[in-house]
């Protein structure tokens, strides 16, 4: 790469000097519009190609030997294009008389008009300019002369001393057409303006063009530049680099994007062509990136870059780009990007170091590497210092109206339709070993601290183990994998939690009230794999065990459920529910589940407190979305009646609570009468009738009381107006004597 572009820069060098060379020498000797043919035959000779020169070839000799030549054709090579391979519209060149005797070389503004080259792949890969310069390549000499070696790429003195007063191209094009692949490009207009052009000595160079090509955009650039090639042509230096660029069609997000590249750097070219770049800074779409790279362009690539990416608005970009702009729950989420780091590329291996990237309030840092040597590998090292993903999500649906009366409640979303959609392919082929830590997360309403897992994986089998996080006062323990080298994804989980209280935790999950309460542990092993959600639940299979201490099972009041029983058999007014609401307070609760089918099956429940003693067994079909389970009570202590007294009826006695219907929304129906028998019940309702003979006697017992105490009311109303007649008859009397 770096020869042939040496090589280029000699050709295109020494290409002008000669014709400037050329020009008076052909003036003083000869008419060239005479040699033409002679001319086109040696052209073949050389290159294969035909040459045209149309018009007249107009020389000039004092104060500059100078040339005018009108249109020239290269013709292209067989099975190409019809159209000539390079064409010039006309070149104007001419060489200061006196310098040239003297040893110099100094030219003229050389221009070049509307020149054209077309340069096609046919569809085996076949180049047509592999063969022209391959012959230019080979250069022809006598055998039997013996010639110096001379060092690849060295100019004639002459040459390296030369002065070109500047080349300016006026309209040239470019044509590039791949048949293999169907891709075409075309450059036209290409106008170029180089000032003074001297080896070893600084060169201002202005370019513009426009390219378009089939499914590509339309796009306009223009460069500015301050450049210096060295005496060997060795060393490119780029003391000033502007490049700016409008592109607009529908390839472009949002019809049409504009880009600013400013930078400086040096590049030197040989065999292995080398570009030290200590700036460099893009502008687009709101993003500013700016980096220092270097890069050995040889038979691998390898390249060591530092990069940094100034604070911008995503949103606002995604939008200017004209992707789809997510609505998250957060409107100030992803308005807050930045980042910066360090690239080192070689070959097929890349490595990311010193990552440091800001996403509003979270932070990542760490280590990335990335290799292709057969498949993808990557390793990774990285530590998230928080984050909420929940405000990233989109807002939540306004909540539906309250159902009417009778209507069904709502339930699982279609869990068909809900797929489990892995990229399966690339998974098989990845190889995996790397680390995460967070130190707090938030995600589904869950808050985690202190997590970390160790992710490795390899010929479609990946895993997690250990996966390990603090949270609601416990911890957890995990051990997750995946393996995808089936037609769906496969999972195997093993899930510990302990010493974690349930109702904050299923409480954020749930985004509601929590059924639970407690601490205690939760663990769950299992396995299996669908397409989607349906499939994965039938086809998992899997044991849980919950142990939870001092806790109650909130929404159902077993005793308030059982005195309200008690109630109605005697015909007294229902109880109100308890002032802490309906729950069941336990000291232990202790179940196992198996889960086979979408089914989950639990025949062990055993919760104990003071008051009860509660087993239980029965199912859940989670694709049904039905339960049918019953509770089976034994009172411990009395439950005491409505008049405070103790129910002994109901001591030791098993009661049943069938728990029936719908998974989300149930119904809990407790059967009495079909627990305690004919005898208890009679019991229960003679234990009525007393209460209602107490009640008539206390209600006589106050009706006489209101009687008694109504008479000595009267009573003393009497006396008292005996009294107050007799006082004032003693008054009368003796104003009557």
């Amino acid at each position: 790469m770096g020869r042939f572009l040496k090589w280029l820069a000699i050709a295109v060098t020494a290409l002008i000097l000669l014709l400037a060379v050329t020009a008076a020498a052909l003036f003083i000797l000869i008419d060239p519009n005479d040699y033409r043919d002679d001319i086109a035959v040696l052209v073949e000779e050389r290159t294969g190609r035909d040459l045209h020169i149309e018009g007249d070839i107009r020389l000039s000799v004092f104060p500059w030997l100078g040339i005018e030549l009108g249109r020239v054709t290269l013709s292209d090579a067989a099975g190409f294009y019809d159209a000539p391979f390079v064409e010039i519209g006309g070149v104007q060149a001419a060489v200061r008389l006196w310098p040239l005797l003297t040893g110099n070389i100094e030219t003229r503004l050389v221009a070049v008009d509307e020149p054209v080259v077309r340069l096609m792949v046919d569809e085996e890969g076949r180049a047509n300019w592999e063969e022209l310069l391959e012959r230019l390549a080979a250069e022809p000499r006598d055998e039997d002369e013996e010639r110096p070696p001379k060092p690849a790429g060295e100019l004639p003195e002459i040459l390296q001393e030369a002065v070109v007063a500047g080349i300016r191209i006026r309209g040239g094009a470019l044509h590039w057409r791949d048949n293999s692949t169907g891709t075409s490009l075309r450059v036209e207009p290409f106008n170029l303006d180089a000032d003074s052009i001297r080896l070893g000595a600084p060169i201002s160079v202005r370019a513009d063009l426009r390219a378009a090509g089939e499914g590509l955009p339309d796009v306009t650039a223009e460069m500015d530049a301050d450049v210096e090639l060295d005496r060997q042509m060795e060393r490119l230096r780029v003391h000033r680099l502007e490049l700016s660029a409008e592109g607009h069609g529908e390839a472009i997000p949002g019809g049409r994007q504009a880009a600013r590249l400013s930078g400086r750097g040096e590049i030197h070219l040989g065999d292995i062509v080398t570009v030290a770049w200590p700036h460099l800074e893009v502008h687009a779409a709101g993003v500013t990136l700016s980096a220092e790279a270097d890069v050995v362009l040889g038979e691998e690539i390898t390249a060591e870059a530092a990069w940094r990416l100034e604070p911008f608005n995503l949103k606002t970009t995604l939008g200017l780009l004209d992707f789809t702009v997510p609505v998250t729950d957060d409107p100030d989420a992803l308005t807050h990007l930045r980042g910066e780091g360090r690239l080192h590329i070689d070959g097929e291996r890349m490595e990311v170091s010193g990552l440091d990237v800001e996403l509003d309030e979270s932070r990542l840092t760490g280590n990335f590497l990335l290799e292709e040597p057969a498949g993808p590998s990557i390793a990774f090292d990285l530590e998230l210092d928080k984050i909420d993903v929940d405000r990233y999500l989109p807002p939540e649906e306004p909540a539906a109206p309250p159902a009417e009366p009778g209507a069904e409640a709502g339930g699982l979303p279609d869990l068909e339709a809900i797929a489990i959609d892995f990229p399966l392919e690339p998974l098989r082929e990845l190889k995996l070993q790397g680390a995460l830590r967070i130190g707090e997360a938030r995600a589904a309403g869950l808050r985690v601290r202190s997590f970390e897992a160790a992710m490795a994986g390899a010929d479609g089998r990946l895993q997690a183990d250990p996966v390990r996080a603090d949270l609601y006062e416990g911890a957890m323990n995990a051990s997750l994998a995946l393996d995808a080298r089936g037609d769906w994804p496969y999972f195997r989980v093993d899930y510990r939690l302990h010493d974690v209280r349930f109702a904050p935790l299923l409480e954020d999950l749930l985004e509601g009230d929590a059924l639970l309460d407690g601490s205690g542990r939760f663990e769950l092993r299992g396995e299996g794999g669908g397409a989607n959600v349906h499939d994965l639940l039938h086809d998992f299979g899997g044991d849980a065990e919950l142990r939870v201490s001092e806790g109650s099972i909130r929404g159902l009041n077993i005793p308030h459920l059982m005195g309200t029983a008690v109630a109605r058999v005697r015909g007294e007014r229902v109880p109100e529910e308890p002032a802490e609401g309906e729950r069941t307070d336990f000291a232990g609760l202790s179940a196992t589940i198996r889960f086979r089918d979408g089914v989950a099956r639990n025949d062990d429940l055993s919760v104990e407190s003071p008051l009860l003693r509660v087993t239980g067994e029965g199912e859940a079909d989670i694709l049904q979305e039905l339960v049918d389970y019953r509770l089976r009570v034994s009172l411990v202590e009395t439950l005491e009646g409505q008049d405070g007294k103790p129910v002994e009826e109901l001591r030791g006695v098993t009661i049943p609570i069938d728990v029936t219907g719908d998974l989300l929304a149930p119904s809990f129906q407790l059967d009495l009468a079909a627990a305690l028998g004919e005898e208890r019940m009679r019991q229960l309702r003679e234990g009525e009738e007393a209460i209602r003979e107490r009640l008539e006697q206390e209600r006589q017992s106050l009706e006489e009381e209101r009687e008694r105490l109504e008479e000595e009311a009267r009573q003393r109303a009497e006396d008292e107006a005996q009294e107050r007649l007799e006082e004032r008859a003693r008054d009368l009397v003796p104003r009557l004597r």
